[in-house]
């Protein structure tokens, strides 16, 4: 490739200039473009108040901002100031009491000037030293920074582009107001720090990404007016009323404007003109217009009547409505008036543009309304402080309403839920209740909250004595009278929130509460997008109001950042059903909740693959085509960890083991994302901040029994409560078996009676759970004795869960059948009794919804285990893993995705049945088919982990010859591959073809298939002469076996195709890849992705022999046809688009290549990650792009990172790490590192020659980049010697159209005729190189 020197030119930096003022470039404001014009500064004054200047300011500022501009008002009137009241319905500070502004921006330099101007000389009169320039500067810039004193208006109707910003006049305070008066002003007019000062001001209005700063000035002739109307401005709008005093004083003002240093724009405006007295209106406006003829002659040249004109055209109309409370007139008028003051202020604001069309959108009635009644506000002052207090079961409503009302400003007081006297809630303005079907008599601190109400109503305030915020039916008596409703059942998010503000009398900000998402509670009703917790907890929680108070404290939205929450305790003691409440209860606050059964390492990482899925449905990426070096585990805790789709998660891992069994699969906790873990091994109680979970407390042991034996006496639930240890599962199971004994019955005193009778001693729990057990085993009912024996067979499975898919199988319930003798069994219909029949006595927990799973607890399969004889266990066990066979053998191939789910469910009760230990070929056989179907479907590290186990297990029982498990070997060899372990899986596959091919012949098919995946790996290890020698003999073979058109013929025909074309045999590989397209399309198999493939490969070798334009048709219609099959971000997709871009680029459109390369390096990256070998491949071949569009060291910054990757995965010697050598050689060279860039390209070049040959097309290649890096090192000599003989080894070759031909010979020739010089210009010396494409991967 022939290299191209850059062209882009050098910006200049912006900054500040050697005098200390700004570039007019720099960016000062957060989004300003350095390129974008200033702002235009327009001064808004009058020489007497009353005039109607502010309300000017106001209107003209909200018009340009609904217009798309941005607006800076500044209120400049420091004694009187009133800007802020036009704005305040959407101002934090409505009083302007807490808000710096242009007082003490004023204040802060002059005394800084006075302590400069006085240090080393206190007190003496003698004269200083002259202060430091530099000093002076530095003072000048900090304060005229107004960037911090700045408060937005929050309004949602402005466009996108459209902000008002509001730089008040500093806080409205005693003190300051004695300030404002006692400012220096002469000095400031006319000393020159002070005007410099003003200067600074004025540039950083100018250049603070604003299109217009609107000033309100003072009134009068003062100095402050004079810097206002002189210092700042590009244009002054004078108003003035219809009267002598208003119109003499400001023609005065104009006099002075216009015979000042630098041209001003100047707009007389009448004011609050009247239409009455239409006689004396006349006369005033001929007044004003004689006093202003100057102004208006520079306005509208010297035509009379054109100035008349433009005169009558300004005035701003008196409108009474306008005499009560500042309001601004886009929210008061009729949109459609043209006779208001909103048709004047849009005329006004088209002068000051420029009659630049101002495009504003009529504001929605209802949001009219809304503000004008914030403006109109009269009653009680707004709240300072409000105390909030809900129902334990309502927390998140309250935490929603913290996150509602702190933006206000207003003090939030959350009321404990341990406060039971009226002294324990906190004194507060406003207090507002949670109202639902929660808040009754039996809730906390209930009382007390009456007692408030009460004494709050006895007050008389004009506040209501509470706010009722009313989320659900909710039953107020005579105590509540006084308080107010605020009803939101019936309101979203938005509106609930605006809603309880404006009943409140605070601010409604004008964005921000339809998503209150950055680090707060969200809206209590929403919903997570991804929900994976068990229904089995559905039922009503009881209690545990505290330890759910404080796992909320800890893993508060926007909190700090803490590692994962532990709750530790024995078995049975309710850990589990705290979490999933607290998920239930605050789910809200998360877009992904998701559960995990974290008992074995390997569950983890199933549930963690699941997420993966989960987290990005609408992915177009088969699992089977997920990156083999990104697990799907690391996916899904890369994404969590990148916020991808969501910053708010919550994962809980139930039940876990040891500590260590979680190294390495739990994500870093944030601020929004949390981790929340259940165990019970004693490993984790010293962990920091893990909380123990009691047994229930009396009170709740009461509260939970009484819900379901509402006949029987406190008293006896008591002993029942105490017999059982307040251990919620204990509680359970004793309700469970009142239930099961006494169904359809009342339960009352008797019963209970006989229960305590039955459960004397300590194992009272365990000896409930075995009479409810032995009750259904016994049982003269098939049903319960067909749930009898399930629960014994769920013995042998999984504690974490068994699905209910496998359960509800026909051929499970066929086995059941066939276990108690009834046929009628096998009848889907009969499943809701059966579980009912577990359910009831709560033997084990089963999920409502047919996805779901059924749980036993451990220690109940234990002890089932434990009864049975040795004999009925080997039995059961069999009969569970041959129910599972026969399943995996009903399925479909395990290579067909419609089978994937059922070995989804197979695959976690494998370990735990002990599957791997058993004899039966059938379980041999699924073993060996979930293996490949976990390879299929991209579940590559579990799969392994399966494979690796069972493969040693196997070994050890049935020897290393067993075909079932050299087929296993085979299946972990594609997995290891997959993995990136090349060389693990290309002895493994040494080992087990020799195996095959002595036990099994050469030509068995499974022999066959082991020798496919062999040549695979060969290839993987760059040994491609090999690779190509392997693929032929299994090609052979199998042709010989299944025929010349059979599927997997044709996919041992692709494979050799790739490997003749890595071992540079690019015109055989071409042949072989048209003649296998065309078997397939024999076969009826041309639209399929191996199709397709073939033909991008076709392209390939078509660019590899210079044909570029057949090669971009057969790439570009591969990548199309391959996007509507499999989709536009597969791994196939992806690498047709990456040689497509490389076309583009050869045939001479560098831009459009690189843009589809980067596009495509964009989705490797988000999709597969950095670490993938297509993503790093691709990354390669941009650098390429970057290199022929001139921009070399981006090039070379590229490369690199690709090198260190292949060094990491393949190590020095690999062909593809000596590419991307021999590439970098290039673009270092171009890089003027032409020393880094001879030892690159000579290792390269000597690897090459040496791991394949020397006339190999990648030797050659690398071979033309080292003589190239010898000539920018002026060793010309060896060059050419080098050139030589790399043209005569390609002669002898290569294809006599291949392009290698004819950059060869260019550079012999340029070389002998020494015309080295003749390039160096273009900084290439005439010399030419070749940069090469990795295109296994």
């Amino acid at each position: 490739m022939t290299e191209i020197t850059p062209t882009a030119e050098v910006q200049p930096t912006a900054g500040v200039t050697p005098t200390g003022g700004l570039n007019p470039t720099v960016e000062v404001a957060g989004g300003s473009d350095p390129a974008e014009r200033p702002a235009h500064i327009v001064t808004f004054y009058s020489y007497k108040g009353g005039a109607g200047r502010t309300m000017a300011v106001a209107n003209v500022a909200w018009l340009l901002a609904s217009s798309g501009k941005r607006v800076l008002t500044v209120d400049w009137d420091l004694e009187s100031p009133g800007l802020h009241r036009y704005f305040r319905p959407f101002l934090q500070n409505k009083e302007l009491d807490s808000s710096d502004g242009v007082t003490e921006m004023l204040e802060g330099f002059i005394r800084e000037i006075d302590r400069l101007q006085n240090a080393g000389h206190p007190g003496l009169e003698q004269a200083a030293a002259p202060p430091d320039a530099a000093a002076i500067r530095e003072i000048t810039a900090h304060y005229s920074d107004f960037r911090h004193n700045v408060e937005t208006i929050e309004w949602s109707g402005f466009p996108a582009a459209g902000r008002i910003d509001f730089l008040g006049p500093g806080r409205q305070t005693a003190k300051n107001a004695v300030v404002a008066v006692a400012l220096p002003w002469p000095a400031f007019f006319e000393d020159t720090d002070g005007r410099a000062y003003f200067a600074a001001l004025r540039d950083r209005m100018r250049f603070a990404g604003y299109d217009y700063v609107l000033i309100d000035s003072r009134t009068g002739t003062s100095d402050a007016a004079g810097i206002c109307t002189q210092l700042l401005p590009d244009t002054v709008v004078v108003g003035f009323a219809l009267n002598n005093q208003s119109i003499d004083g400001g023609a005065a003002v104009v006099r002075q404007i216009r015979g000042g240093e630098r041209p001003i724009r100047i707009l007389p405006v009448p004011m609050r003109v009247e239409d009455t007295e239409q006689r004396k209106q006349e006369l005033r406006r001929r007044a004003a217009f004689q006093a202003f003829r100057p102004a208006l002659s520079d306005l509208c040249g010297p035509d009379l009547q054109a100035q008349r004109a433009r005169l009558i055209e300004l005035e701003v109309p008196y409108k009474a409505a306008y005499a009560y409370e500042e309001v601004l007139a886009t929210f008061l008028e009729d949109p459609a008036s043209r006779s208001g003051l909103q048709a004047a202020y849009r005329v006004l604001a088209g002068v000051i543009t420029g009659d630049e069309p101002l495009s504003t959108r009529p504001v929605p009635a209802e949001e009219r309304e809304r503000v004008l009644r914030a403006f109109e506000h009269y009653g009680p002052p707004a709240p300072r402080s409000v105390a909030v207090f809900g129902a334990p079961e309502d927390r998140p409503w309250v935490d929603w309403l913290v996150s509602v009302l702190v933006p206000t400003g207003v003090r939030v007081r959350p009321v404990a839920p341990t406060s039971v006297t009226q002294e324990d809630f906190p004194a507060a303005d406003a207090l507002v209740v949670v109202g639902s079907p929660n808040l009754g008599p039996d809730t906390p601190g209930e009382a007390a909250l009456r007692a408030v109400v009460r004494s709050r109503g006895r007050d008389g305030a004009a506040r209501a004595a509470a706010s009722i915020v009313q989320v659900g039916v909710t039953r107020l008596d005579d105590d509540y009278a006084t308080a107010e409703i605020i009803g939101l059942t019936a309101l979203a998010e938005r509106e609930a929130a605006v809603e309880v503000l404006e009943r409140l009398a605070l601010p409604v900000p004008g964005i921000g509460l339809g998503d209150l998402t950055a680090v707060t509670a969200r809206y209590p009703t929403r919903r997570p997008r991804v929900w994976t917790m068990p229904t089995m907890f559905s039922q009503p929680f009881i209690g545990r109001h505290v330890l759910l108070d404080t796992l909320r404290d800890r893993l508060l939205p926007g909190a700090r950042a803490a590692g994962p929450t532990v709750l530790v305790g024995g078995d049975g003691i309710g850990k589990s059903a705290v979490a999933a409440q607290f998920a239930l209860r605050f789910g809200a606050d998360y877009d992904v909740v998701h559960w995990i059964p974290a008992g074995e390492e390997a569950s983890v990482r199933r549930s963690l693959a699941d997420l993966a899925v989960l987290l990005h449905p609408d992915s177009d990426v088969p699992q089977a085509q997920r990156s083999p070096s990104e697990q799907l585990e690391r996916v899904a805790l890369d994404a969590l960890r990148r916020g991808d789709p969501s910053a708010r998660w919550l994962l809980i891992y139930d039940g876990v083991g040891d500590p260590a069994s979680l190294a390495g699969l739990v994500p870093t906790a944030t601020s929004n994302g949390h981790v929340l873990i259940t165990s019970s091994e004693p490993g984790w109680h010293d962990q920091p901040g893990a909380l123990w979970v009691e047994p229930f407390t009396p009170e709740e042991s009461l509260a939970f029994l009484r819900q379901w034996l509402p006949a029987v006496d406190g008293e006896r639930l008591d002993l029942v409560a105490q017999r059982l240890d307040h251990r919620p599962s204990g509680l359970r199971t004793a309700v469970g078996r009142l239930r099961q004994q006494w169904r359809g019955a009342e339960i009352d005193d008797q019963a209970v009676d006989a229960y305590l009778a039955q459960t004397v001693g300590a194992t009272a729990e365990t000896t409930t759970w075995t009479v409810s057990f032995e009750t259904l085993r016994s049982a003269a009912s098939p049903v319960r004795r067909a749930a009898a024996r399930l629960l014994e067979l769920c013995a042998f499975l999984s504690p974490q869960g068994v699905p209910r898919g496998l359960l509800e199988s026909p051929v499970m319930l066929r086995y059941l059948a066939g276990e108690v003798g009834d046929d009628t069994i096998a009848d889907p219909t009969v499943l809701p009794e059966l579980w009912g029949e577990i359910r009831r006595p709560r033997l084990a927990e089963v999920d409502a919804v047919p996805e779901g799973q059924l749980r036993l607890a451990a220690r109940w399969q234990l002890l089932l285990v434990e009864r049975m004889t040795p004999g009925a266990r080997t039995a059961a066990r069999a009969a569970v893993l041959g129910v599972f066979a026969e399943i995996a053998l009903a399925a479909p191939r395990a290579a067909d995705p419609a089978s994937w789910p059922i070995y989804r469910m197979l695959e976690e009760q494998v370990l735990p049945s002990g599957a791997i230990d058993s004899p039966s070929p059938a379980v041999r056989q699924w073993l060996v088919s979930q293996v490949y179907a976990m390879w299929r479907s991209g579940r590559l590290e579990l799969g392994r982990d399966l494979a690796e186990r069972t493969l040693d297990r196997w070994r050890e029982l049935f020897g290393p010859d067993d075909p079932p498990t050299l087929r296993m070997a085979t299946h972990l060899a594609m997995l290891l591959r997959d993995l990136g372990r090349f060389q693990a899986a290309y002895d493994l596959n040494t080992d087990t073809l020799a195996r095959q091919r002595q036990h099994l012949g050469v030509y068995h098919r499974h022999t066959l298939i082991t020798a496919m995946s062999y040549g695979i790996d060969s290839r993987e290890l760059g040994r491609y002469a090999m690779a190509a020698a392997e693929d032929s003999s299994t090609l052979l073979g199998f042709r010989d076996t299944l025929g010349d058109n059979h599927l997997d013929t044709l996919m041992a025909a692709s494979n050799l195709a790739l490997s003749t074309f890595l071992a540079g045999r690019a015109r055989e590989a071409l042949n072989l890849s048209v003649d296998t397209m065309a078997r397939l399309r024999l076969v009826g198999a041309e639209n399929t992705s191996q199709f397709w493939w073939l033909q991008a490969r076709a392209g390939i070798c078509q660019r590899e022999l210079g044909d570029l334009e057949q090669a971009e048709r057969l790439l570009r219609q591969a990548a199309t046809s391959l996007a509507d099959i499999e989709g536009s971000t597969t791994h196939l997709t992806l690498r047709c688009n990456k040689h497509l871009a490389v076309v583009l680029r050869l045939r001479g459109s560098a831009d459009a290549a690189d843009h589809l390369a980067a596009e495509t390096l964009r989705r490797y990256v988000e999709i597969y990650g950095e670490a993938d070998l297509g993503t790093i491949a691709c990354r390669l071949s941009r650098a390429g792009h970057l290199h022929a569009l001139g921009e070399h060291h981006r090039a070379v910054v590229e490369a690199e990172s690709c090198l260190r990757e292949y060094l990491r995965l393949h190590g020095g010697e690999h062909p593809f790490t000596n590419i991307c050598r021999s590439d970098l050689s290039i673009y270092l060279r171009a890089d003027g590192r032409p020393a880094e860039a001879l030892e690159l390209a000579e290792q390269a070049y000597l690897a090459l020659a040496d791991e394949l040959y020397l006339h190999h097309p990648f030797a050659l290649a690398a071979g033309v980049n080292l003589a190239a890096a010898r000539v920018a090192l002026d060793d010309v000599e060896e060059a050419g010697r080098l050139a030589e003989e790399l043209l005569q080894e390609a002669e002898m070759s290569l294809d006599r159209q291949h392009p290698h031909l004819a950059t060869l010979r260019h550079n012999v020739a340029v070389l002998a005729a020494g015309n080295v010089a003749a390039g160096n210009a273009a900084g290439g010396h005439g010399h030419r190189d070749i940069d090469i494409d990795i295109s296994s991967v």
